[in-house]
């Protein structure tokens, strides 16, 4: 009930010269005037275990197909807010996948960080900088997919305002990969940025514009190679989309 609290200013005069009292980290202090500035710590974190039966999943009748396996995941951390204009957020993860045949280890990652940013919210602005969620939407093209064991984070930075009825921002991020037993990193083969906005216009619908720039090194989506391009007719080189 304390946090849903918005108290009113309020002036406290501490009458430290009448305590009887020596405080030697109070002497400077003595005489000025300024403000106390409300913060609160929050412990974040979740558990999670879940059963997955699939018996003829892909309507072939292969038994390689058919799988029962139980997936564990426990997530701990902390969110410090300073007087509701940042955010500062740690939170780690560990993943398990037990029993699996068709699939072994890959739902799981050991304890590792999931989140760890920085984000600056005065008024309508908004900034984050750090290991993050992506959600744009109903998550139909970027999002955290947070079924999944293993669910969506990025490194980067994003950018931008926000009402209750708008939201705009741009961002820049790379996908973190998630190795067990080893330090999760982002991945210096993909770059991943773009633009968001949403317009609530009314209670029940909003309009929403999403543009998406992905360039993964790995993978070729088409596109003229570098080597056969014309100068007088150049063309999108792979991966780019």
């Amino acid at each position: 009930r304390g946090k849903a609290l918005a108290p009113s200013p309020a002036e406290v005069t501490f009458q430290y010269t009448g305590s009887g009292k020596n405080i030697a980290v109070l002497d400077p202090l003595r005489g000025q005037r300024g403000w106390l500035v409300c913060s609160r710590l929050t412990l974040v974190g979740d558990t999670r275990v879940r059963v997955e039966f699939f018996d003829n999943f892909d309507f072939d009748h292969d038994a390689a197909g058919d799988d029962t396996l139980i997936l564990e995941r426990m997530r701990l951390g902390f969110e410090y807010v300073l007087d509701d204009l940042a955010t500062i957020r740690l939170e780690a993860q560990d993943a398990e996948e037990q029993e699996s045949d068709a699939a072994p280890d890959e739902a799981e990652d050991g304890p590792d960080v999931r989140r760890f940013f920085v984000s600056a919210h005065p008024g309508l602005v908004r900034a984050t900088v750090g290991r993050q969620d992506f959600t744009f939407g109903a998550e139909r093209i970027v999002g955290t997919y947070d079924y999944r064991n293993l669910d969506n984070h990025f490194d980067g930075a994003r950018a931008g305002i926000e009402s209750a009825t708008v939201r705009a921002e741009l961002f820049y991020a790379r996908p973190v990969d998630q190795i067990d037993r080893h330090f999760n990193e982002s991945s210096h083969h993909v770059d991943f940025a773009g633009a968001y906005a949403s317009w609530k216009f009314v209670e029940a619908a909003s309009l929403e514009f999403l543009y998406v720039h992905y360039r993964d090194d790995r993978r070729e989506f088409g596109g003229v190679a570098e080597e056969d391009q014309d100068p007088d007719d150049p063309q999108p080189l792979p991966n780019d989309l």
